[in-house]
């Protein structure tokens, strides 16, 4: 694994603790309160992934 492909998983597992809290935010506060940041946050992981797929 080169040591770019180590900082993209790095960076997917800070993602999934961002998007734990989320999901816990949206079951408290309804999901309309995360809306933004979770669509934002998902485009993240996208990019994320297709940079590591090349």
């Amino acid at each position: 694994m080169t040591s770019e492909e180590i900082k993209y998983i790095r960076a997917l597992a800070g993602m999934a603790n961002n998007l734990n809290q989320l999901a816990k935010n949206a079951n408290t506060y309804g999901y309309h309160h995360v809306a933004t940041e979770a669509d934002h946050l998902m485009s993240e992981v996208d990019n994320i992934i297709k940079k590591i797929r090349g």
